[in-house]
């Protein structure tokens, strides 16, 4: 039996809503394009590769899991005051690495495994990204094989991973032509990772502040 037969149009539109999630900017782009901004395109596309696993690993654990997965709202309003103090503090660590002047940056050891696991825990932490896999995982509850779970795993990492590649690449190769230019090339770079720290800032303390005002207590 072929993949996805006995339900064509509700997989069609869970991949269709899915690319609209992906090409959406949120704290994975700015991550992936930070990165690019850093000179490395090693680093860039480790990121990239980062973001495609923690999106693959959402997709998974809500289609493997089915109708089990059923988290409480105690639980998603902690994950989502979480997800906004992760992405805030990337922000900061974006800012306090752009400021430095281009000589000063560090040369750390395993830069590439580093961004690789910033780039994996920030993906697997977006709760709007997991709320989406779990919201399509009831969508296509009683109709979903095994295989065909599997398949839609790989299916998203290829998808991140080629959109986020490019984002890496092309991201990467401006700002490397910029720093070869003049001085002014190389202060344009540190803009946009400046840029970046407080676009990640901004949305991390919003998204942290309204789930906290919302709570409770």
């Amino acid at each position: 039996m072929a993949l996805f037969a006995n339900d064509a149009p509700t997989w069609i539109a869970i991949v269709t809503a899915y690319v609209a999630v992906m090409l959406t900017p949120g704290p994975n782009f700015l991550l992936v394009l930070d990165a690019a901004c850093s000179g490395s395109q090693r680093v860039a596309l480790s990121s990239a590769l980062g973001v495609a696993s923690g999106a693959a690993t959402l997709a998974l654990a809500a289609f493997l899991a089915g109708s089990a997965l059923t988290p409480s709202e105690p639980l998603i309003s902690f994950s989502r005051l979480a997800f906004g103090a992760l992405v805030t503090a990337l922000g900061f660590r974006t800012l306090t690495s752009a400021a430095r002047p281009v000589t000063e940056q560090p040369v750390k050891a395993k830069r590439e495994t580093a961004h690789f696991r910033i780039a994996l825990a920030t993906s697997i932490g977006n709760p709007i990204t997991a709320l989406f896999f779990l919201a399509a995982a009831a969508t296509a509850a009683g109709t979903v094989t095994t295989l065909e779970r599997v398949a839609l795993g790989a299916a998203v990492f290829a998808m991140a991973a080629v959109w986020f590649a490019a984002v890496a690449v092309i991201g990467g190769a401006g700002m490397r032509a910029l720093r070869r230019g003049t001085p002014s090339g190389v202060r344009i770079a540190q803009a946009c990772r400046l840029a970046a720290g407080v676009a990640l800032m901004s949305f991390g303390l919003h998204r942290f502040i309204a789930e906290a005002a919302a709570l409770p207590f």
